[in-house]
Parts: structure tokens; C-alpha cells; sequence
């Protein structure tokens, strides 16, 4: 504030004051009265204007706008990939086929074949562990000779020895992981120590059957008759041409001698006639039924209008 502005501001409130007294006091106040009070009048007022000058003015401040808060948006977890998995199936046995007869003491080498049904590798870090059963001699243990990957298939080898005491063994065997974790199918070899046993023959139908020309017979009932439907029939051409002919399926063969079961069984038969003429008594056939069944018959008469047969067939 400039000088003049001072000088103003003391002299406005100086006559302010007089004008008080003169209304306070009965009289009107002496001369010595009125400097008195102008001179404290203006040292106040010189007072009151230099500490307005000295004064530090408060600044105004300005509101600020609160900063928006801001979502954070989270980052997706990274996705963990999936570990494989362990799996294995049995495709065959290679060698030694369950209930092979051995020895008592007989060395053999026993192979399967496995399938990678998983999705990790095998490595020769995984074995063939035996998880029970009958000890053959073998390790607890056989290391994978080689690695196979998912869907190949692996030909696991291991060496044994049949038990010296007669009768049916089996060994049970799993495969293990390099984390020592079983997994997958059981595979298991079964053998049988000694003579193997045979099997008792079940006879289901047996006896004499003669044939007429033109007639047929069934080995499943062991009649005769004219019904289309029987295994074999006799087909009269002339008296030089007679035909046993297989029907409904059945399949008939010459054999060289009395025939087995077993040799029946696994006999290669077939649907073709049989001309009677190539053939005299004593002969021997092996046949299979219209049923499935199989059995042999002897050759026991052969007459102008009939043949007579001593048949078996078993269950």
C-alpha cells in the first residue's frame, strides 16, 4: 500500500473516533483530550495496515478431481500341459502257449507282445515285474530291452524253468514305470508239469445203422429214413455206382485205419460223394454231423440194395 493511501485510511478513522467521543462524552473534550486520541488513533491504525503489509496471504486452493480407480484385469494363468499317461494291452503269446506241457525242470523262454496303449514312450527304464503267482525261476524283474512309443507294440522276453513237482503253474506279470508305478494290463504264463492228461471221450450217439438205396441216414440220432434233412444219404446210380453223399453240411473223409477223436477232430473232411464201390468192408470214415458233431463209422456190410454201418459220434 502506497504512503498516500496510508495517510487517507488514519485520517478516516480519526474522525471516526471523534465523531465517538463527541457522542460519549457529556462535554466536548479538551484539546489535549482529542490529540491524545488521535495519536493513539493513528499509531494503531499505522499498526494495523503494517501487519497487513508483512502478511503472508493464505493461497486458494484448487480441488483436484480424484484420479478414477482402475481395475486391474488379471492375467490368465498360463495353462498347464497335461502329462502322458501310462497304458499297455496284450496283443498274443509268442512262445509257450497257456497249458503248454513241460518237463519237471525244463528250461524255457517265455515272449509276449504288448501294445503301447498310452501316450508316453516306454524306455528301457520300464520293467516286467512279477506281481504274483507261481516263482518259475525267474527274476523279479526284467528291464525292457527296448523302448516302444504310443500305439507300437513290444515283444517282452523272460527266461524260466517248470517246477519239478507235477502239475499247472501260472506267473503273473505288470509292467513298471521309472517312477516305480505299475500300470496296465496283466499278462501271465501257465504251463502244466508232467504228462499231460487225455481227455476222456463223451460218446454221444453209437451203434448199428443200415442204409437202403436212395435212404439217409442221421449219426446225431443214429435213424434212418427218407428225410432230407440227415447228415448222409445213399445214392443208387447202378449196381457198380453207389454214392455216400454228404447233406445239410455235413463233410465225411476215408480214413487209414480206426481213428481217434482227436484224429477226427483235426481231420481235414469234405462234402464231396464217396463212391461204395471204391471201398469194402472194414473201411473206416471219419464224419462231422449237420449238427457240428464229429464221429467215425466202420464199413460192416455191403449188399446189393443196403450198406450197414458201426458208428460213433461223440458230444
Amino acid at each position: 500500500m502506497s504512503l498516500r493511501s496510508r495517510s487517507a485510511a488514519a485520517a478516516s478513522l480519526f474522525a471516526v473516533l471523534v465523531f465517538l467521543l463527541s457522542c460519549n462524552f457529556p462535554r466536548p473534550p479538551s484539546q489535549e483530550q482529542l490529540t491524545q486520541t488521535a495519536a493513539a488513533a493513528t499509531l494503531s491504525a499505522e499498526q494495523t495496515l503494517a501487519s497487513l503489509a508483512t502478511s503472508t496471504p493464505t493461497p486458494t486452493l484448487t480441488p483436484v478431481p480424484p484420479t478414477p480407480t482402475q481395475t486391474a484385469t488379471p492375467s490368465p494363468e498360463p495353462t498347464a500341459t497335461p502329462s502322458c499317461a501310462d497304458g499297455s494291452v496284450f496283443v498274443s503269446d509268442i512262445t509257450i502257449a497257456d497249458n503248454t506241457a513241460l518237463k519237471p525242470g525244463q528250461p524255457f523262454r517265455k515272449t509276449w507282445r504288448l501294445r503301447n496303449s498310452g501316450t508316453c514312450d516306454w524306455t528301457t527304464a520300464f520293467e516286467a515285474v512279477r506281481i504274483g503267482g507261481a516263482n518259475l525261476g525267474g527274476p523279479a524283474a526284467v528291464a525292457l530291452a527296448e523302448g516302444a512309443p504310443p500305439d507300437a507294440t513290444l515283444d517282452i522276453s523272460i527266461d524260466l524253468a517248470a517246477p519239478t513237482t507235477n502239475g499247472t503253474y501260472r506267473s503273473n506279470y505288470q509292467l513298471r514305470n521309472a517312477a516305480d508305478t505299475l500300470f496296465g494290463v496283466v499278462f501271465y504264463v501257465q504251463i502244466v508239469v508232467g504228462p499231460t492228461p487225455t481227455p476222456a471221450s463223451s460218446v454221444y450217439r453209437s451203434g448199428r445203422v443200415t442204409i437202403d438205396n436212395g435212404a439217409s441216414i442221421d449219426f446225431d440220432t443214429g435213424s434212418s429214413g427218407g428225410d432230407p434233412w440227415r447228415d448222409v444219404w445213399l445214392n443208387y446210380v447202378s449196381d457198380t455206382e453207389r454214392y455216400l453223399e454228404p447233406m445239410n453240411g455235413a463233410r465225411l473223409k476215408q480214413m487209414s485205419g480206426k481213428p481217434s477223436q482227436e484224429t477226427c477232430e483235426s481231420a481235414s473232411l469234405g462234402g464231396g460223394a464217396v463212391n461204395f464201390n471204391d471201398f469194402g468192408t472194414g473201411s473206416y470214415f471219419c464224419y462231422q454231423t449237420s449238427s457240428g458233431r464229429s464221429g467215425r463209422f466202420e464199413v460192416e456190410k455191403i449188399e446189393v440194395d443196403s450198406i450197414g454201418f458201426d458208428f460213433r459220434t461223440w458230444d
